[in-house]
Formats: C-alpha cells, sequence, structure tokens
C-alpha cells in the first residue's frame, strides 16, 4: 500500500481511527484495535495476519495500533522496504 494523500487519524479508548482521502475521495478507512484491523463495518482479520499480508509475519501483533497510538509517527523497517510517516 503507498499512500502520500491527506488524512485523518482519530484516537480512542480502544482503537485508533484512520482515513485516507485522496482528491476528496476516501481511499483507506481503517479502524485498528490491538488484536484485529477492520477494513470497513464486517471485512475485520487478526492483527497478526494483517502484519503477515502487508508488513511482516514478524511484527508484534499489536504493532499498527501502537504505532498509530504515538504523538508522532515514523517507522522505517529497511530490510522490509516499509516506511511509515505521518506529518
Amino acid at each position: 500500500m503507498k499512500f502520500y494523500d491527506k488524512g485523518f487519524i482519530t484516537k480512542y479508548d480502544d482503537y485508533v481511527h484512520l482515513q485516507i482521502f485522496n482528491v476528496g475521495q476516501l481511499v483507506l478507512n481503517l479502524e485498528i484495535y490491538k488484536d484485529e484491523v477492520c477494513k470497513g463495518t464486517l471485512q475485520c482479520i487478526s492483527s497478526k495476519e494483517f502484519n503477515k499480508k502487508y508488513f511482516n509475519q514478524s511484527y508484534k501483533d499489536d504493532f499498527l495500533y501502537n504505532l498509530f497510538s504515538q504523538n508522532k509517527i515514523y517507522f522505517k523497517d529497511k530490510n522490509n522496504n516499509i516506511l511509515i510517516k505521518v506529518k
């Protein structure tokens, strides 16, 4: 997944809501929990499976949740060619 667009990160007590827009159209809508990631209301997969599919299976299950829960979001993994940076 590559996105260089505008978006919103909304933090709640038990999950993080990530929305990314391109030319005013919603292109990515995720609800990120510690143990699962949901793309829409009924399209949830475990965090472990999400990491395996989009990142690397070696990442901890709550990796994405912990990353987007931070105030300054920057992550670089040269071995797997992954860069996540939010300004």
